[in-house]
């Protein structure tokens, strides 16, 4: 059984997404939109994504989060990856992710 994800937006002066799950090509696109609102609302912000329940990412994962700091850093702002771990935290070494995010 697949680990459905789910996102919790937080707006305000901290602005940011609780993901949990699997970020995959099915469940992304959810994610894709938080994202691009949450940067287009706070311009010149830090957007974090909080991803401690995530169990699984994939490249349409990793295309979501480095479009969204792409389109952060245009609008100078930034995004950071919080409670990085286990699997995620893997792919994010492998491919050098962890060099280009802020990450807490």
């Amino acid at each position: 059984m697949q680990d459905v994800a789910r996102f919790e937006v937080r707006q305000g002066d901290d602005p940011g997404v609780v993901a949990s799950g699997e970020l995959d090509v099915a469940t992304v696109p959810e994610l894709k939109e938080a994202l691009t609102d949450l940067i287009d609302r706070h311009p010149g912000s830090s957007v974090w994504v909080d991803m401690a329940g995530v169990s699984f990412i994939d490249s349409s994962g990793l295309g979501v989060l480095v479009g969204a700091l792409k389109r952060a850093r245009q609008r100078e702002g930034a995004v950071v990856v919080r409670n990085l771990s286990g699997a995620p935290q893997k792919v994010f070494e492998i491919t050098g992710l962890l060099e280009i995010f802020g990450v807490e």
